[in-house]
């Protein structure tokens, strides 16, 4: 199974095994340093190293950058045009061809890089 981390996407740590000062804070992915485990930079400016399992996406509010985390479009980035929690899906324009998505909030991601990263497939 291929891991969704990648840097410079926003996450939420859901595990009070870190620490009650960063549990269900968001933070950065800085690095990925070995398979499943990333290291965050939080909102806070603690840096802390965090196991995937303990981790999920935080996405942005509608208009804001994100990227597709799995799937056809893997590594896509795009503007959230809209977002439906009831239905688990979100809608993206792609920047690259202007197409637009609708895919689960599972596979997609805040996107808080630089919009011109190539990242490999």
């Amino acid at each position: 199974m291929t891991s969704w981390l990648i840097p410079n996407i926003r996450v939420r740590v859901i595990s009070s095994k870190y620490g009650g000062s960063v549990y269900k804070e968001k933070g950065v992915v800085v690095d990925v340093t070995r398979r499943g485990v990333a290291t965050l930079k939080m909102g806070n400016g603690q840096v802390i190293n965090v196991a995937e399992r303990h981790l999920e996406t935080a996405l942005p509010k509608a208009g804001g950058n994100s990227i597709i985390l799995s799937g056809d479009q893997r590594h896509s980035k795009g503007r959230l045009l809209e977002r439906d929690s009831k239905k688990n899906r979100g809608v993206v324009q792609v920047f690259e061809d202007m197409s637009v998505i609708t895919t689960s909030l599972d596979e997609m991601a805040e996107w808080c890089g630089p919009l011109d990263d190539d990242l490999e497939n």
